[in-house]
């Protein structure tokens, strides 16, 4: 599959995103792929997106609102001397950004981690397998405890059996890093 486009956040959207099957089937082109549509997570649109028409706007992922405030948040602390409209121009810019990228092949919703005053590269999804080769000390349940994103106040119960379902594909692990301070952070989504 050809690489004619490239994104900030999403660098390996060839190796990661998900594809319509074939994936030239909803373009002209048939150089240009075409992304299977039910992850964008807006209603109305097709099933099946072209990337050309992606990158230009005429679709766009679902960027929930609630990650806002997060960006916002962390542009203010990362560049304190920013006023008020510059901080709200930077997060404009990164949400119209991520909007036109491919979006991760997520179970629920769109829920990409903000570091350093902006949203943060996908690397990939790891299984136990790949938490275990990253981890410093091959300690990859540990390892994947100190990258989890806390997105609600509640800690993860039960790692162990957080781990157990990593293994049986019943929890994927969405990994990210930051441009800035290269810091790793996971995301968790069940089925």
């Amino acid at each position: 599959m050809p690489e004619q486009y490239s994104f900030r956040y999403f660098p390996e959207y060839i190796k990661w995103a998900r594809f319509s099957d074939p994936p030239w089937n909803c373009c002209d082109d048939q150089e240009t792929p075409c992304l299977n549509g039910i992850y964008f997570r807006t209603p109305g649109l097709p099933d099946e997106i072209c990337v050309h028409d992606l990158v230009v706007g005429k679709y766009r992922a679902d960027v929930p609102e609630e990650l806002v405030p997060t960006l916002e948040h962390s542009v203010q602390v990362t560049f304190p001397d920013l006023t008020t409209d510059e901080v709200r121009l930077r997060c404009s810019s990164a949400v119209d950004t991520l909007s036109r990228t491919p979006p991760v092949p997520w179970i629920q919703n769109n829920l990409w981690p903000v570091c350093h005053g902006d949203f943060c590269q996908y690397i990939g999804e790891w299984d136990q397998e790949e938490l275990t080769k990253q981890a410093p000390d091959g300690k990859g349940l540990e390892y994947l405890m100190a990258i989890l994103v806390d997105l609600d106040t509640s800690p993860i119960a039960d790692p162990v059996g957080l781990w157990d379902e990593i293994a049986t594909e019943w929890t994927t692990i969405f990994v990210f890093q930051c441009f800035t301070c290269g810091k790793r952070l996971a995301v968790e989504q069940s089925f």
